[in-house]
């Protein structure tokens, strides 16, 4: 089936004056902020020139998977994406202060329409952790980092507005729009794609229910981060060619035309997750919670690593690391790491009765 890069082939020859903005293109530009522009994305350049100034000095720049690279070689070739202007890019990973993000903004000039696109979390253990943090805090230093940054657009340009990110950044999009003190108005839209919900208190702000009617949230069938947290946002469900946790990779997500492949609802083992992961809310507290997240960290970032990729290299030196930093822990982190992991145990296996009661029945 196609995919998003099947999608620019087909459709790349065709303008968005010719044809409207649609959920395929804003995919495609939230997966775009995942590229290293540090050096090209914070003047006002088009993706052509970007492409090429990327290219010359791609072996040097962090990509996180290869078909990033791909993505952004058939946007600079197509008429549609290839003269679209980026400006204010930016990136930021802030150890001491447990933040990632990074965002970039793209201007239509054929259709006058700003796009803010938030990157998702990248291979950074920082990024990771800020993620996890989500389970015990209501709010997490790049919350603020990314109202601030929409405000900055908001009173830097005269168009409306759509705001876009997958994984971490569609989470961005959302609480970006809602601590805003900008001209909410002017955002036309936001797509969020398999995005983890909203905390609490965001989850019960006011601003959430005002800009709720213009929030999309996209899924695949079996999603898990986009099933975390809180949701009360018109949802689709898109269909994968992938599997559990691997449906959360976009270029695994199925089009027809200029739409995606959508589906009724989500799996069952989706469900479960849905579940599982409430049941291991409720069953810690906020400081148990906090405990598994830094016990979690702190045994990952004894390995000496800044990124996953990295706790591969060595495996067995970092393992042993990770080892030895996970019996120095105190008796009453290591009780509560146990608590988490034995929640996580029992609801896997109910998953697993249930997915096989699924397959003697449809069998």
């Amino acid at each position: 089936m196609n995919n998003v890069i099947d999608y620019i082939k087909w459709r790349g020859d065709i303008s968005f004056k010719n044809d409207p903005f649609n959920e395929i293109d804003a995919l495609i530009i939230a997966r775009f902020a995942y590229m290293d522009l540090e050096g090209i994305g914070d003047d006002h350049i088009t993706i052509r020139e970007a492409y090429d100034k990327y290219h010359e000095t791609q072996d040097i720049r962090k990509i996180v998977i290869e078909e990033d690279r791909e993505l952004f070689k058939f946007m600079s070739e197509s008429v549609r994406f290839r003269d679209i202007e980026l400006d204010d890019y930016f990136s930021i990973v802030d150890e001491a202060d447990t933040r990632q993000i990074s965002a970039v903004t793209l201007y239509i000039r054929d259709i006058d329409i700003s796009i803010v696109s938030f990157r998702g979390t990248d291979n950074t253990l920082i990024g990771w952790k800020e993620d996890f943090m989500l389970t015990f805090e209501d709010s997490i230093s790049s919350h603020k980092t990314a109202a601030e940054y929409l405000d900055k657009i908001l009173n830097h340009v005269t168009s409306d507005i759509i705001i876009t990110g997958h994984s971490k950044g569609g989470h961005l999009s959302i609480v970006s729009a809602i601590l805003s003190k900008g001209e909410k108005k002017r955002i036309r839209h936001i797509y969020a794609f398999d995005a983890p919900g909203l905390p609490k208190t965001l989850f019960e702000n006011p601003e959430y229910n005002r800009i709720i009617d213009s929030i999309t949230s996209y899924i695949p069938q079996t999603s898990i981060v986009g099933k975390m947290l809180s949701h009360k946002e018109n949802t689709r469900i898109i269909s994968s060619t992938a599997m559990g946790p691997y449906q959360h990779d976009i270029y695994s997500w199925e089009i027809l035309g200029k739409s995606f492949i959508y589906l009724k609802e989500t799996t069952i083992p989706s469900e479960i997750i849905d579940s599982t992961f409430n049941d291991y809310l409720n069953s810690l507290s906020y400081d148990d919670r906090k405990t598994v997240i830094e016990s979690m960290f702190d045994i990952l970032e004894a390995s000496g690593s800044l990124t996953i990729k990295d706790l591969s290299n060595d495996f067995f030196g970092n393992m042993k690391k990770m080892i030895d930093k996970g019996k120095s822990l105190s008796p009453e982190s290591r009780e509560v790491l146990m608590k988490a992991i034995k929640t996580l145990a029992s609801s896997m296996t109910k998953e697993t009765i249930l997915q096989l009661k699924e397959s003697i029945k449809s069998n």
